[in-house]
């Protein structure tokens, strides 16, 4: 089971098999931070209804690879400004891994990423997290046809934590797009309290 709020030393590498223990031993070599969640999971809202739009698990299709500056529009603004204000925490942050697994409904692949900058949210991410991109999220077509692209690209993450159905911890959601300068100023503008 993937377990919200940990880095890659802290995933459940007993069905994950070898290449998660290695990715395990390799962060906690690196000293990389765990986050624990602050609320059980009873405490957590339900990802249902907006939610699932809002942190859909998705890759925006102008996040990676594109070179051009797109310019939002008034429906893009509106979810930016809603998963700002209803993230867990927003971030600027780096791909640096990609690996992929085979799990019970699909291939399953886990987007390391490193925090560059927090841009707001009450919840402080670590330096180094990871989100998991089930074969069923809208993220997996993108991932799946940059696989060998993604690496590096520089990417706004919008997280939060829902209850997760029997288990006692959450179950973390989110959205990634792209890192533009338009995209990062209406993220910055929705933070400001009103």
């Amino acid at each position: 089971m993937f377990k919200p709020w940990r880095t890659r030393a802290d995933m459940h590498a007993a069905s994950m098999g070898v290449v998660l223990v290695s990715m395990a031993l390799l962060c906690g070599a690196c000293g990389a931070a765990s986050a624990r969640p602050t609320a059980s999971s009873s405490h957590l809202p339900v990802y249902e209804g907006a939610a699932m739009e809002l942190f859909d698990d998705g890759i925006g299709a102008q996040a990676i690879g594109s070179g051009v500056e797109p310019t939002l529009s008034a429906r893009e603004r509106e979810l930016l400004r809603e998963r700002t204000n209803l993230g867990d925490s927003v971030v600027r942050a780096r791909v640096v891994s990609l690996t992929s697994a085979q799990g019970e409904s699909g291939p399953r692949w886990f987007l390391g990423l490193h925090t560059v900058e927090r841009l707001s949210g009450a919840r402080n991410v670590p330096d180094n997290f990871t989100v998991l991109i089930d074969s069923k999220a809208p993220g997996a077509r993108l991932v799946r046809a940059l696989e060998g692209q993604i690496i590096g690209a520089p990417l706004v993450a919008f997280l939060r934590e829902f209850a997760s159905a029997g288990a006692k911890e959450g179950e973390l959601h989110f959205h990634l797009a792209s890192d533009g300068k338009e995209e990062v100023d209406a993220v910055r503008v929705a933070a400001l309290p009103l």
